[in-house]
């Protein structure tokens, strides 16, 4: 495997971008709902957010603001690199 790149204009040029099937969402919680698969938590003072499905969302009642696609910016990328995000 070739080392991680940390040169901002290789690491652009080389990026391949995957969408990923579905609309995500961010959504408050309790506690994640049975049979929801978040993507994501987060735990915060204010409380948990959830990142999933819009469908899974809407079937598990949780309120959202806010609806994306996902896409994953695919780069081999050194950990300790500068730029990218």
């Amino acid at each position: 495997m070739p080392a991680p790149e940390r040169e901002l204009g290789r690491m652009l040029a080389g990026l391949e971008p995957q969408l990923r099937p579905g609309t995500y969402v961010f959504a408050r919680a309790d506690a994640p709902p049975e049979g929801l698969r978040p993507v994501v938590t987060v735990a915060e003072d204010e409380g948990l957010t959830v990142v999933c499905t819009r469908e899974e969302a809407e079937a598990a009642g949780l309120g959202y603001g806010f609806a994306a696609a996902w896409i994953t910016l695919r780069v081999h990328s050194a950990l300790d690199a500068v730029g990218l995000t």
